[in-house]
């Protein structure tokens, strides 16, 4: 395998209140221009990042090839690919599943150029013909497909092992599906075949499945409304969709079937009956919001007003939104699910014209994967990793809590919670493995701020978790035995 020329820059993160935390950041520079477009994480913490390199320096719109690479949970680079193609070739994207094989889209340009992959050989039929990869963990190509007449735009592995791909087409056939142009979205199992496509009028960027077979994803339209979100079922029949002037380039749902997207705006942006108003200079902000299954804006949130490019939430409902300017740097901040602001995890410029650039974020368990590029005079591909260790954890107003507790602790499997919230009127229990999965989770409303929950977890493994209680204005955790 071809292996990038590694600047093995290792990057002092600052973090505001997070204790136990490690991170790295590697610096890939394979030609004088490149940029990692997105990044995956396997079950074993280990980080993939694919993206594209350039022929010619800050010239974003020539492609020349694309790139793969994966490393360890520390760091180590463990073995990395690039195109190799008679002529150009660019990436669209990156999925990982859980045992480290890694499903990578793109597509190659030039009608009758060739590109290979493994023992598979492909040859151009159309301008822009994409290709769908699988690698396993160790990076040998177990298949390859092509699309002719495609150009992906976004990859997503969901829940069930499903893959999404999403773009633009002109006349492609998507295994019994033929799509005759303009947007697609088409899903895919793990062997490579298509179980289902959609065609869009235009253009769909960041399609994701969720568990009831509903495709959520963003519609790139025209200068007078340049953006909808969009929800439509699996026979491609609209359910909602949602006008805003401005979005970020990745959309998220969680495990209840909300969507989160964020963008940046001027002066003032109104959702439903709530106004927004820029805070920056020039009347710049940025929002993130929440919508519901049923399209109505559950949570605004103003952001900070370089913000609003990508946004990610975990399955404990964190959400994750990315922020850069020549004189911070680049920041990734976190706010837990009912909107409070918690932290933020800064990776600061080489030089004021030297910073940091995010494409893509990533959530699995508690790691989190950043791939971008650099700006300045040589912008090359990024990608960082941050850990999250279970007990890193905010305590938020806790002048408001008289008592939490747990008991017996240790346990054979069987326990009781008590806490009192003097202000609270929801509130969420949920306990976790060291990994940060959620093994069990339980809403309540509370009489006058108190309950006691009796929780039952007999059957799991022996050995040490975490009991979370969240409120709107509370969030602690606490560690119990099973033995």
């Amino acid at each position: 395998m071809k292996l990038l020329l590694l600047l093995n820059i290792i990057i002092v993160f600052n973090f505001s209140i997070l204790a136990q935390t490690s991170h790295w950041t590697k610096n890939i520079n394979y030609s004088s221009s490149s940029q990692s477009k997105a990044s995956g994480i396997d079950s074993f913490g280990n980080i993939y990042v694919a993206g594209t390199y350039h022929a010619t320096n800050h010239d974003y719109t020539n492609p020349a090839g694309f790139f793969i690479s994966k490393f360890s949970s520390s760091g180590t680079l463990v073995w990395s690919d690039t195109s190799n193609a008679s002529f150009a070739a660019e990436c669209g994207g990156i999925a990982v599943d859980e045992t480290g094989n890694s499903y990578i889209i793109g597509r190659s340009l030039a009608t009758g150029s060739s590109i290979r992959f493994g023992t598979f050989l492909f040859t151009n039929s159309t301008t822009s013909d994409m290709f769908f990869v699988k690698y396993n963990s160790a990076g040998a190509v177990q298949w390859a497909k092509q699309i002719n007449g495609a150009n992906p735009k976004s990859i997503y592995l969901d829940a069930d092992g499903f893959i999404s791909v999403s773009g633009a087409c002109n006349s492609s056939q998507f295994g019994t599906f033929s799509i005759a142009g303009g947007g697609f979205v088409a899903k895919f199992d793990q062997t490579g075949n298509c179980l289902n496509a959609i065609s869009n009028p235009s253009t769909i960027y960041s399609a994701k499945w969720d568990r009831l077979g509903n495709i959520f994803f963003i519609d790139c339209l025209n200068s007078s409304n340049p953006y909808l979100i969009k929800k439509i079922d699996d026979a491609g029949n609209l359910i909602w969709s949602r006008i805003l002037s401005n979005l970020g380039g990745q959309l998220s749902i969680d495990l209840n079937g909300n969507c989160y997207v964020t963008g940046p705006f001027i002066g003032n942006i109104t959702f439903g009956a709530t106004t927004l108003t820029g805070s920056g200079t020039g009347g710049y902000g940025a929002f993130i919001c929440r919508l519901d299954s049923l399209g109505n804006y559950d949570l605004i949130l103003s952001a900070d007003s370089t913000a609003g490019h990508l946004v990610e939430v975990d399955n404990q409902g964190n959400i994750y939104t990315d922020y850069s300017d020549p004189l911070s740097g680049l920041k990734i901040s976190k706010f837990d699910s009912f909107g409070n602001y918690t932290h933020v995890y800064t990776i600061p410029p080489i030089s004021p014209n030297y910073y940091y650039i995010a494409n893509h974020l990533c959530l699995k368990e508690n790691n989190i994967s950043i791939a971008g590029n650099c700006s300045g005079q040589y912008p090359h591909a990024f990608i960082s990793r941050i850990f999250e260790s279970p007990l890193s954890v905010k305590t938020i107003n806790s002048k408001n809590v008289s008592q939490f507790e747990i008991y017996p602790n240790p346990s054979e499997g069987i326990f009781y919670v008590t806490c009192y919230i003097n202000d609270s009127k929801k509130m969420k229990l949920n306990v976790l493995n060291v990994k940060g999965q959620i093994i069990y989770s339980q809403s309540y409303s509370p009489l006058n701020g108190s309950f006691k929950a009796v929780v039952d977890i007999g059957g799991t493994a022996k050995g040490l978790y975490y009991v979370e209680v969240i409120s709107e204005s509370y969030r602690e955790v606490k560690k119990i035995t099973i033995q």
